[in-house]
């Protein structure tokens, strides 16, 4: 799988930056923190069962967004937390996952160009990035006879 580089926002990098800082202060509090690619050899089958639930060790998988003992988060917990932030704050009952169409729709509407938003998303080609979300916004159709009409008279 190819992975592309893209700019984030300053308030999402800074966002981040705390995020890592408050993951630092979670490994510091811990009693052990092992690293999983450097300590491979620690990680026996039996061994491993006991240590990924002991809240005193912080097993370092690398994640940017990992439970509080460094173990991957669980789906259905994510899903929880979305969910109800969403209740919070009043705003529609969606998936997470939809949140990559919102994002693509909004910047498809802004007059991103298809191919960056395309690129942004990680589809192959701009064909699926098209299809699954610029249907969304009915006014599209209007806005470029707009343009259109603009251009021309």
């Amino acid at each position: 799988m190819l992975f592309n580089t893209i700019p984030l926002p300053k308030e999402v990098m800074k966002n981040l930056k705390e995020h890592k800082r408050n993951q630092a202060e979670e490994k510091f509090r811990a009693k052990e923190t092992l690293n999983y690619d450097k300590d491979k050899e620690k990680f026996k089958v039996e061994e491993l069962k006991e240590k990924l639930h002991d809240p005193k060790i912080y097993v370092d998988y690398g994640f940017v967004f990992a439970a509080q003992i460094g173990s991957p988060l669980e789906e259905r917990n994510v899903s929880r937390y979305f969910k109800d932030l969403l209740k919070k704050e009043n705003l529609p009952d969606i998936r997470l996952y939809d949140l990559r169409h919102t994002c693509a729709t909004l910047l498809l509407a802004a007059g991103e160009n298809p191919k960056v938003v395309s690129e942004r998303l990680g589809h192959a080609s701009i064909t699926l990035t098209l299809d699954t979300s610029s249907h969304v916004l009915p006014d599209m159709q209007k806005q470029a006879t707009d343009k259109l009409e603009e251009m021309l008279f």
